[in-house]
């Protein structure tokens, strides 16, 4: 693990309550660490490809097709998912992305360079 990685693993720990209970989106950098640090992979710490694209993670959220981003709490986001939510053209990480606001950040606050631990708002 980066001392990046482990920065923001340790921020999650101390500032977001109920691990396993609120709903979490981050890429692959974080999720196993998360997973071991007793959050619940699957329909609860969501690795941000299976927003779009698996079936069991995208019918498990409720709502409408374009309200299914207003169901997760958090959003870890790295220049990896802003680069592919756009290129890729997957809606519910890109609203996540753009429906949320920052609480933590490592790095300038340029998306293309920075990791946020962003809270989304519906």
């Amino acid at each position: 693990m980066s001392p990046v990685d482990a920065q923001a693993t340790a921020w999650i720990a101390k500032h977001i309550p109920n691990r396993g209970n609120p709903r979490i989106v981050v890429d692959d950098t974080l999720w196993l660490d998360m997973a071991n640090d007793g959050f619940k992979p699957g329909t609860r710490d969501i690795y941000f490809f299976k927003l779009d694209s698996d079936p069991a993670v995208y019918n498990a959220l409720p709502g409408a097709k374009a309200d299914k981003w207003k169901d997760i709490q958090y959003v870890i986001s790295t220049p990896y998912m802003w680069e592919n939510a756009t290129k890729y053209g997957m809606p519910i990480a890109y609203e996540l992305l753009n429906h949320s606001k920052v609480l933590w950040q490592y790095g300038t606050g340029d998306i293309r360079t920075t990791i946020q631990i962003r809270k989304v708002i519906p």
